[in-house]
């Protein structure tokens, strides 16, 4: 009985050709006879047009020519064909710009695709919508049955009253966030708005700025300097005063003339006596009278000093 060498036991996947829907069977089946020699293998179908969906599914059937017996071989086994090919946006519109307070439009997008559309151009935005001012990333998709999609893209701007637009409002519209491997973006460049210069006057202002800062700064180191110095000549005058006041408080006072002796002493005229502060450990006593010297107070005589050698004898203290 003639056989098949190499019938395929497992589904074959063929693809559709670029640009088109018919993908083209190129596999080489063996058949022999029961002695070996080859024989003519003949497909029922070597071209095959992809379907939609489940459709793209497809039986083969190969038959080898009869042997000498009148004996022939069959192979059956299922076609799978694939589209690998996206869809194509034929059009897709240029960016648009609409008046504020009016309904946005633009023309719509149209896509083809080489077997069939399972979704036809999608958005998430409509022409006809009202649109706050700003700038908005229009996307269209569109998938064929093989799940291979396209997209197209445009800018719609809505100008304000006062034709400015709001750049912080560029809304995407892409209702898929993971396209498809093989995507097809048809996407058109963006236009955008030049930044205006910066007006001389904004700069003259920074200048003038940064200037009376820096004056100030100036004016606060030498004012400060200028202070530091005054304390010095103010702390300076206050000691030599409180020095003059210390060399007078040290010294005996006379009223009219004479000397005094140690510190304690005997004047003239009014008779007037400064004391000392006492010492530390002297009885009341001792402060009313110092060692070694009567205390005396007369008017116009002047105090007498002890002889050299001798000590003046000492008042008796009244009781």
């Amino acid at each position: 009985m003639p056989y098949f060498v190499n019938c395929p036991d497992e589904e074959i996947a063929i693809d559709v050709e670029r640009g088109s829907n018919v993908a083209k069977v190129n596999l080489t089946l063996v058949a022999k006879d029961c002695q070996g020699q080859q024989l003519h293998v003949t497909l029922s179908e070597d071209r095959f047009q992809a379907g939609l969906g489940d459709e793209n599914y497809h039986l083969l059937s190969a038959s080898s020519a009869f042997d000498g017996r009148g004996n022939f071989a069959e192979c059956l086994f299922r076609i799978r064909v694939r589209d690998t090919e996206p869809p194509k946006f034929i059009t897709c519109p240029m960016d648009v710009v609409e008046a504020a307070n009016m309904p946005a439009s633009w023309p719509l997008p149209v896509a083809r695709d080489n077997v069939g559309l399972k979704t036809a151009p999608t958005s998430v935005r409509h022409p006809g919508q009202m649109l706050p001012p700003g700038e908005y990333m229009i996307d269209y998709w569109a998938e064929d049955y093989e799940g291979n999609i396209a997209s197209c893209s445009f800018v719609v701007t809505v100008m304000s009253s006062h034709h400015e637009t709001h750049p912080g409002e560029h809304n995407h519209s892409h209702p898929h966030p993971h396209p498809h491997p093989h995507d097809n973006h048809h996407h058109q460049p963006h236009t955008s708005a030049s930044r205006q210069p910066e007006s001389p006057n904004n700069a003259l202002k920074v200048g003038v700025g940064i200037a009376v800062v820096a004056l100030v700064g100036l004016l606060i180191v030498f004012g400060y300097f200028f202070y530091r110095r005054f304390r010095r000549m103010s702390n300076a005058a206050q000691g030599g005063g409180l020095g003059a006041s210390t060399v007078r408080m040290s010294s005996v006072v006379g009223g009219g003339g004479g000397g005094g002796l140690g510190g304690w002493g005997i004047g003239g005229g009014a008779g007037t006596m400064e004391s000392l502060p006492p010492r530390y450990g002297m009885s009341p006593e001792e402060i009313m009278s110092p060692p070694g010297y009567d205390m005396m107070a007369t008017g116009g005589g002047g105090g007498v000093p002890p002889e050299a050698g001798e000590l003046p004898a000492k008042s008796p203290l009244p009781q």
